[in-house]
């Protein structure tokens, strides 16, 4: 079991990147998923256990088959939402 493992979820939309359900270590916080969502992408921050560095990571929970709608949308609003840039395996530290 982790020291810490949170994460963030994202979905992006034709409004752009609208925030989803939040795991924080001692909560969380369920948010309705977009029903026109056409990607949606966890940021996770990650400590393995005490004493280890932590890690940010970044996996796609979902992807509309239409990829053509999804390249437009991720060229309008960007490949990750603001602040989240950048999250492939980032040390914490």
């Amino acid at each position: 079991m982790a020291l810490s493992n949170e994460y963030y979820e994202y979905h992006l939309t034709p409004k752009g990147w609208i925030i989803g359900s939040v795991k924080y270590d001692h909560k969380f916080e369920a948010v309705k998923i977009p029903a026109d969502r056409v990607l949606t992408c966890r940021y996770c921050d990650k400590i393995p256990c005490m004493g280890a560095k932590g890690y940010k990571y970044k996996s796609i929970v979902f992807e509309e088959k239409v990829s053509k709608r999804v390249r437009d949308l991720i060229r309008l609003y960007g490949k990750d939402p603001e602040g989240f840039e950048d999250w492939e395996n980032k040390p914490l530290y």
